[in-house]
């Protein structure tokens, strides 16, 4: 499923996200930079040894990684990481998304905007 070394799977309440490492390290002192950095390091240094008998048996995917939460209001902390700011709609709790920021230790002044729609 990851074809890029740079991509990393997220697995979160049975929905698979995909986000790069490089989108993750802008943010070093969040829990997913510091989780998939831990990660990344043990794997690249498994992926040094030159026992590989072909390219394809180094290229093996990344293992997903799996978290237990909310993997409908995950997608708005995913986009503060691409965006710098989360954009929720107004079927969406605020309450709930600033609790899974918090889980996810983004800092406590993410910016929380609402999805407005003009009706002409």
């Amino acid at each position: 499923m990851n074809s890029s070394p740079d991509i990393v799977t997220l697995s979160v309440g049975g929905k698979i996200y995909q986000i790069t490492k490089s989108t993750l390290d802008k943010y070093p002192d969040t829990m997913l930079s510091r989780m998939v950095s831990k990660d990344w390091e043990g794997l690249k240094e498994e992926e040094s040894d030159d026992d590989c008998e072909s390219t394809e048996a180094c290229e093996t995917p990344r293992p997903s990684v799996f978290i237990d939460r909310d993997g409908t209001l995950f997608e708005y902390i995913l986009n503060w990481y691409r965006n710098g700011e989360i954009c929720i709609p107004w079927t969406v709790s605020e309450e709930a998304v600033r609790r899974e920021a918090s889980y996810f230790a983004l800092p406590d002044d993410v910016r929380v905007v609402r999805d407005t729609i003009l009706v002409n």
